[in-house]
């Protein structure tokens, strides 16, 4: 039976966002898990073209899932449905205590329900993947943030309002965030707004 492996590539493709939640794999990522693994010769198998796109599949999304990540070394969204596993709180709580039940009876607390670096940065790798570049950007840059003391995170906030601060102010936030944070993209940012508060005469 002579089978159009484009058509078939299109169908496991398809199934496999439906089946993760998301349209964050292409036919050409499908593509390239299935020169990694054994599949049948699509000219002689004696199956119907729904059967073989049904075996592809889910040879794929086992591949998919093998070691916690997807096509080409990523994660697949929604992260809390398909790698729950390795989502944990900025306290090391695991997702799967964040419960209700858990919440009454005082096993979780507000600060449980702070996110790690490493959730958002899978975040910004879904995002990435996704052609999204800016989103993934705001994701590491949030990851930095992790780092850094809420009080600190709101003095700086307070400090990149216009006219709240002179131009050594930032570039010493700057500096700070890099050498005691290693937060470079965050800096970057405040660097950058300093050029442009200076430009536009609305620094004190």
């Amino acid at each position: 039976m002579d089978v159009n492996i484009s058509e078939i590539v299109k169908a496991v493709a398809e199934r496999i966002q439906v089946e993760t939640g998301n349209g964050g794999i292409s036919n050409a990522e499908v593509n390239d898990i299935l020169k990694k693994i054994e599949t049948p010769e699509p000219k002689t198998a004696q199956k119907n073209p729904d059967e073989i796109a049904e075996e592809l599949t889910k040879k794929v999304l086992r591949d998919m899932k093998g070691g916690g990540a997807s096509a080409g070394g990523s994660y697949t969204y929604p992260l809390a449905k398909n790698h729950p596993d390795l989502l944990k709180s900025k306290t090391g709580k695991a997702f799967s205590e964040i419960t209700f039940d858990n919440v009454i009876q005082g096993k979780v607390i507000h600060e449980d329900f702070k996110t790690n670096a490493d959730t958002l940065l899978m975040q910004a790798e879904i995002a990435e993947k996704a052609g999204k570049k800016q989103f993934a950007v705001n994701m590491r840059r949030a990851a930095e943030l992790t780092r850094v003391p809420d009080e600190e995170v709101l003095r700086i906030y307070d400090k990149l309002r216009p006219n709240r601060a002179t131009k050594q102010e930032l570039l010493e936030i700057a500096n700070e965030l890099r050498s005691k944070y290693q937060a470079n993209i965050t800096a970057d940012l405040v660097e950058e707004t300093a050029k442009v508060y200076e430009k536009r005469n609305i620094l004190l």
